[in-house]
């Protein structure tokens, strides 16, 4: 059984429970519901980087930070753009029927399978921050919505 994020990051020294509760609280007030990760980082209390590691963490996923990586063009076509942005994922590499990916949430089963389905292979996840996710797929694909990577 994994520890909810909130309990990673009060062990992680960047929470308290009182900041926590707060966050709680405005998740239960909000007519758009937002993972409590958005709303601590929308509060200022945390970072995109505080979230990316507490999912690796609460997911045994690693943490992969896109900005120093090259893509390759031929595996980026495996996904198309619209997919990545969407989904907001850019796959890292292919090794057999396994397609590795770098994703800002390990928890959507719904977006993993649908890229499986899609490309026809297993996927293997690394996380990553989506401001760092969005920076490499605009590098990658560009900022339109077209699926053919630069």
């Amino acid at each position: 059984m994994t520890k909810p994020i909130g309990e990673l990051l009060i062990e992680q020294g960047v929470l308290t429970k009182e900041q926590l509760n707060t966050a709680l609280e405005t998740q239960r007030t909000e007519k758009q519901k937002k993972r409590i990760g958005e709303i601590l980082i929308g509060l200022g209390i945390v970072t995109e980087a505080d979230i990316a590691a507490a999912l690796s963490t609460q997911f045994g996923f690693p943490y992969l930070a896109p900005q120093h990586l090259t893509f390759n063009r031929d595996i980026c076509a495996l996904v198309p753009g619209d997919a990545a942005r969407k989904q907001l994922l850019i796959p890292l590499d292919k090794i057999n029927d396994i397609l590795y990916v770098i994703m800002a949430d390990p928890s959507d089963e719904n977006s993993i399978q649908a890229l499986e389905k899609t490309t026809k292979h297993k996927v293997r996840l690394f996380i990553s921050t989506p401001s760092e996710i969005q920076n490499a797929i605009i590098k990658q694909y560009g900022e339109t919505s077209t699926s053919d990577p630069k």
